[in-house]
């Protein structure tokens, strides 16, 4: 499964982003040419969630349908977290 090493950094940059809150939900932008599917990364932001935080955030996941991404992103084969959603 390889959206273990891309979710754990998604977690930690969720962390590093919003310190000592709780987040509520995250935003997700998905490169075309990623491998991954809405569903699979999904699942694994939950499991892996859950493992690290107790608890799973909402996740919204928008799959790029071009090869290109907008500047704020990796491109056609990465994934972006693009906004958070925290409670104190």
């Amino acid at each position: 499964m390889h959206e273990t090493g891309i979710v754990r950094d998604l977690l930690a940059r969720a962390e590093a982003e919003e310190p000592n809150r709780r987040i509520e939900a995250m935003r997700l932008r998905v490169g075309a040419l990623s491998g991954f599917t809405a569903e699979s990364l999904g699942s694994a932001v939950d499991r892996m969630a859950r493992h690290r935080w107790g608890y799973a955030p909402r996740v919204s996941i928008e799959m790029a349908g071009d090869l290109e991404m907008s500047d704020d992103g990796p491109g056609a084969l990465g994934v972006v977290l693009v906004s958070l959603t925290v409670r104190d």
